[in-house]
């Protein structure tokens, strides 16, 4: 297997310049995480502070930033123990030269207003499609709609402090999307694209993320693919 270091310029090459600058940063630390190599974000922080391209302090504060939010969203996609790797990894890098304390990710607080916003952001992704869905899951409905509302969404996915609204929506994209999950997959393919993503931005990203997963070992064939909601959006 190639060192992860010659697959990122790949990586970097493959993501369109029209979407937020830094994008590959999030594709990548969310495509290791999910798909099982979070003690590859060293590899992944060398290389992105690394002489090829030097990054002022404040840069550098910037970086660490959008990592620690990347972390937060992505535990409540593939679960804690990936999470606390990669951030235990990542702490091993940063050790020389930390993010300031004033750089630090600040836990939101659950209000009525978080939840109320959570909602919100899902209806701006799932439209009509959102009671369809909870209308599935019969008794339990009120118990995932609750928790994606207040805790997945509220506190998490819709908050936008950092990573911004098409951001937040491409680290679930991809990290659902890294575990071969064909219907959530679909689910969030319609909701970049509601969110203004074109199809060719969204078939590039997946091509980059398809590099890393397998780059990472993981089978890419039969996933979703952003032509496959065309009609939907």
């Amino acid at each position: 297997m190639p060192a992860l270091r010659d697959l990122l310029p790949a990586v970097i090459a493959a993501i369109p310049p029209s979407l937020p600058t830094g994008t590959w940063v999030l594709v990548t630390a969310s495509a290791l995480i999910a798909c099982g190599k979070p003690d590859e974000l060293s590899s992944f922080y060398v290389y992105a502070t690394g002489p090829q391209s030097p990054l002022t302090e404040n840069e550098k504060n910037n970086l660490s930033r959008t990592l620690q939010d990347v972390l937060a969203k992505a535990w409540t996609l593939v679960g804690i123990p990936l999470v606390v790797i990669a951030a235990a990894t990542l702490a091993k890098v940063e050790k020389e030269n930390p993010p300031e304390m004033s750089q630090r990710w600040v836990p939101p607080q659950l209000t009525p207003e978080t939840t109320a916003m959570g909602s919100a952001f899902m209806q701006r992704l799932y439209k009509d499609n959102l009671d369809k869905i909870f209308s599935t899951l019969g008794s339990n409905s009120p118990l995932v709609q609750w928790i994606d509302e207040a805790i997945v969404y509220g506190l998490f996915l819709a908050d936008h402090r950092i990573l911004s609204d098409v951001e937040a929506e491409l680290v679930a994209l991809i990290c659902i999307m890294c575990q071969g999950l064909r219907a959530p997959t679909m689910w969030h393919l319609r909701g970049t694209r509601r969110l203004g993503v074109s199809e060719d931005d969204v078939e590039a990203v997946q091509k980059a993320v398809e590099m890393l997963a397998a780059w990472a070992g993981r089978n890419t064939e039969g996933w979703a693919r952003a032509g496959d909601v065309r009609d939907e959006v």
